[in-house]
């Protein structure tokens, strides 16, 4: 995930009444210091809060405060703290109670941002940022857990982010509490459970996760390392059945931010793509390209899977942050009914625009959805285009 970041939230003392309380014991893991301790616990309710948020609404808090590049953070040592850092990095510095209030709106009154342990020290801090399309909660810590990022020497910054960057030390919510629990994953154990699913055994499955092999490890943007993900590649519905069934993230991300539904669609494995689907798996989530499955799914011209798609929930509008190597800022990825028109799917335009597309959306370089459909050469195509901009709606 692209870290550029401008806009800062300045979070005073609050109370912790109402803050619910995460599980006490978060596992072996914790760090054994008091205040870093805390700092986990609360990370983890924050990030919960969160992605609670996001479930109801669709969107993160704060979310008409940003834009593309844009981020806030929670400061919970004062004023002097937010100042400084704005004077280092020219980041604004906003008041923290608009935050709170958003979160309680949705969630509840019980909803309480917490307060650093060592407030009294304004080199701590907790912070929120988001561009948008996802989002990092932080804390600074006093100890260097294995699964922090180094700031100096002998401590580092712990952060959960929904976007992960494990070699960059960023985590999921998920994957911090499979740590806490199990410790960091060991190669060996990761190595012999993608060999056991690549080679179809199950028995070999079953014996590396009793030997600590993680399910869902955490993959960079270079790797495909998730069990469920190769899997899907080789097109396997038994062995994605019996990993969903072993609790195999259906929305795990793998080499450039792609989702095993994605890896299905890209393999032409209708089957498995319809399996993922049933089981819940999201169509909305985008790659670093910012390419969704339901993206995918139209360019593809898969009709019945387009379908289906508009049955789960599928965003018709969207078009995407592209986050991959080399992508200018604010670079955006096919809206739905442009990969379709691009790609020359006479019958998904159509079946888009039938379910309430915006025709009327500027494709990613600024042209129109007509000036797409002309360019086609399509007649067909630029015929959907012409009748959905002029009934009286206007094509919305």
């Amino acid at each position: 995930m692209k870290r550029r970041f401008i806009a800062l939230i300045i979070l005073s003392a609050v109370s912790l009444t109402g803050h619910r309380a995460v599980a006490d014991g978060l596992g072996p893991y914790t760090p054994g210091n008091p205040n870093d301790q805390k700092r986990v616990e609360d990370l983890i309710s924050i990030a919960e809060d969160i992605e609670s948020y996001h479930a109801k609404t669709g969107h993160y808090p704060m979310i008409e405060k940003l834009q593309d590049d844009m981020t806030v953070y929670i400061i919970k040592t004062g004023q002097d703290m937010g100042k400084g850092m704005a004077s280092a990095t020219g980041k604004q510095a906003l008041p923290f109670e608009p935050l709170e209030k958003e979160l309680r709106a949705k969630l509840g009154d019980g909803v309480r941002l917490p307060q650093d342990p060592a407030a009294d020290d304004k080199s701590r801090a907790y912070f929120y940022g988001s561009n948008g399309q996802d989002y990092y909660v932080g804390a600074y810590l006093e100890t260097l857990p294995f699964y922090a990022r180094v700031v100096y020497a002998d401590y580092g910054s712990l952060e959960i982010t929904s976007r992960p960057e494990p070699d960059k030390k960023f985590y999921t919510r998920a994957q911090l509490l499979h740590f806490l629990q199990a410790g960091d994953d060991k190669k060996e154990n990761q190595d012999a459970l993608l060999k056991a699913v690549a080679a179809k055994k199950v028995k070999g499955i079953e014996l590396a996760l009793s030997a600590g092999a993680n399910i869902n490890p955490a993959c960079t943007p270079a790797q495909r390392c998730q069990p469920l993900a190769v899997a899907v590649a080789a097109g396997n519905l038994d062995m994605v059945n019996f990993l969903i069934e072993s609790g195999a993230d259906i929305n795990g991300f793998n080499d450039h931010y792609d989702v095993p539904l994605l890896i299905a669609l890209q393999g032409k494995h209708i089957d498995v793509a319809k399996r993922l689907i049933d089981a819940g798996a999201d169509v909305n989530i985008p790659n670093d390209a910012g390419v969704t499955p339901f993206i995918a799914a139209a360019h593809d011209g898969n009709k019945d899977l387009v379908k289906l798609m508009l049955r789960k929930d599928a965003d018709i509008n969207s078009h995407y942050l592209v986050t991959a190597t080399g992508a200018k800022p604010g670079d955006r990825s096919e809206r739905p009914l442009e990969a379709a028109i691009r790609a020359r799917q006479p019958a998904i335009v159509d079946l888009l625009l039938k379910a309430g597309t915006d025709a009327t959306l500027e494709g990613r370089d600024g042209s129109t959805m007509q000036d797409l459909a002309d360019a086609t050469g399509d007649d067909a195509i630029a015929e959907l285009l012409h009748n959905a901009l002029t009934k009286p709606d206007n094509g919305k």
